[in-house]
C-alpha cells in the first residue's frame, strides 16, 4: 500500500466513552481521480471538478465500497465487504481496502496531525439509521466536520480515502504465512522464525515501494539483531515510508546498527547528529560517526567526511584531506562524492582551479541524477 502510514493504535475517547483502536494503515491522501478511474467500474470518473493528481469526488459510499473492493480483487487481496439485498457487512480480519471507521479517522488525524487532511470530506464505514458518516476538518484542519448522508447521496465536497488492517498477508508474503506453520512430515524439518530471511524479503518489498511489507520485514530483522536490517528501519523511520515518521526511533535504529558496526548504520547516526534530529546538534559526534563509517570504506561516510573537512564543522577546515575523501567517495562510484569532486576542482579548494575535471566529474554524479551536479554543469557551460 504505496503511500500509506502506519497509524499505532491506542485508546480514543469518543464523547462519553474510550474506543479501542488496532493498528491500522492509512494513505496519506485522498484517493485521486486518475487511481479512481484506474479500478472502478468502467473507469467512470463522476468528479465536477476534473483532474489526474485531485481528489476523486461527487462519488457515493455505495461507489466508494465498491472502489474498495474492485482494488483489494485486482492487488490480489480479499475484499473486505459483501453485500446482501442491499445490505452491507465488513470483515475487518481481511487484508483488502476498506473506508476507515470514524473511530479510525477521527484518531489517525489526531495522532498522525495536519500534513495528511484531505481537501473533501470522507466517507467512513459507520452508519447513522439509514445514512453513512462522513467526516472531515475546516479550511485549515483546525476543527472537525461530522455529518451523514444517504449511501447514494452525491456532493462535490465529499471523497474517500482507504485503510488496511495491520499484518496483513499479500499473495507474496508467503514467509509470513510459514512463520507460524508446521511441516507435518518425518522427512522435512519444521522452520523457524530464525530460517527466514526476513531482510531479503524486506529489501524485495522496499524496492517494489511496498513499504508497510518493507518495514514489517525490516522490523522483524532488526528484532533478531541484524545490524543491516536495523540501519534500514532507522531510514523507515526517518523518512516516514510505511509507519509515522519518528526521529527518536530513527535515532534508536541507527545506533543499535552503528554500535554493531555497520558502517551505513554509523554513517546515518552521524548525519543524525549533524542535522540535530532528536539528539543534540554535536558536529565532533557527527565527524566521530563519519569517521567510523568512513574508515571501513563506506562511500556515504567518506563524502560525508569531506564534507565536514571542507567546512570546518567539528575539525579544523582542510581542504586537502576534504578532497582526498571526496575521491574515494567518487572513485566507487558515489554521486554526492563526485559532485563535491566536481565543486573542488571548480572552485580550486585543495586542488589546482580545472573547469574540464570539474564538469568530468559533474557530469559523472549528474548522469546518475544528481540535482545539484544538474545544476552546476548548466552553469559550467554557460562559461
Amino acid at each position: 500500500m504505496e503511500g500509506s502510514v502506519l497509524v499505532k493504535g491506542g485508546i480514543l475517547r469518543m464523547g462519553r466513552r474510550n474506543v479501542t483502536v488496532e493498528d491500522f494503515y492509512m494513505e496519506r491522501s485522498d484517493v485521486a481521480q486518475l487511481e479512481y478511474e484506474s479500478y472502478s467500474r468502467n473507469a467512470d470518473n463522476p468528479s465536477l471538478k476534473k483532474g489526474d493528481e485531485l481528489p476523486v469526488e461527487s462519488v457515493t459510499w455505495n461507489e466508494a465500497v465498491d472502489y474498495c473492493n474492485l482494488r483489494s480483487r485486482k492487488d490480489s487481496l480479499e475484499p473486505c465487504y459483501t453485500e446482501n439485498n442491499g445490505k452491507y457487512e465488513c470483515n475487518f480480519n481481511a487484508n483488502g481496502y476498506r473506508l476507515p471507521t470514524e473511530a479510525e479517522w477521527e484518531y489517525a488525524f489526531d495522532k498522525v496531525g495536519a500534513e495528511y487532511r484531505g481537501s473533501v470530506l470522507e466517507w467512513c464505514w459507520d452508519s447513522e439509521g439509514e445514512n453513512r458518516v462522513v467526516r472531515g476538518t475546516t479550511p485549515g484542519g483546525t476543527v472537525f466536520v461530522r455529518n451523514a448522508f444517504p449511501p447514494d447521496f452525491r456532493s462535490c465536497e465529499i471523497g474517500f480515502r482507504v485503510v488496511r488492517s495491520r499484518m496483513v498477508k499479500s499473495n507474496e508474503d508467503v514467509s509470513l504465512e510459514t512463520e507460524n506453520s508446521e511441516i507435518n512430515n518425518s522427512d522435512s524439518v519444521a522452520q523457524t522464525k530464525d530460517d527466514i530471511d526476513y531482510l531479503r524479503l524486506g529489501k524485495e518489498a522496499y524496492y517494489k515501494k511496498d513499504y508497510i511489507i518493507a518495514f514489517q520485514y525490516y522490523e522483524k530483522a532488526s528484532e533478531q539483531g541484524d545490524s543491516d536490517a536495523q540501519n534500514y528501519l532507522g531510514w523507515m523511520y526517518l523518512n516516514g515510508y510505511g509507519v509515522t515518521k519518528d526521529y527518536e526511533k530513527a535515532v534508536e535504529w541507527f545506533r543499535k546498527s552503528a554500535e554493531q558496526g555497520n558502517a551505513d548504520g554509523q554513517n546515518n547516526l552521524g548525519f543524525m547528529y549533524y542535522k540535530g534530529y532528536v539528539v543534540t546538534k554535536d558536529y565532533e559526534k557527527a565527524v566521530e560517526w563519519f569517521r567510523k563509517s568512513a574508515d571501513q570504506g563506506n562511500a556515504f561516510g567518506q563524502s560525508n567526511l569531506g564534507w565536514m573537512y571542507r567546512n570546518g564543522y567539528g575539525v579544523e577546515q582542510d581542504y586537502g584531506k576534504a578532497v582526498e575523501l571526496y575521491r574515494k567517495s567518487a572513485n566507487q562510484g558515489n554521486a554526492d562524492g563526485q559532485n563535491n569532486l566536481g565543486f573542488m576542482y571548480y572552485k580550486g579548494f585543495g586542488v589546482t582551479k580545472d573547469y574540464e575535471k570539474a564538469m568530468d566529474w559533474y557530469k559523472k554524479a549528474a548522469d546518475q541524477g544528481n540535482e545539484s551536479a544538474k545544476k552546476a554543469l548548466e552553469r559550467l557551460r554557460k562559461k
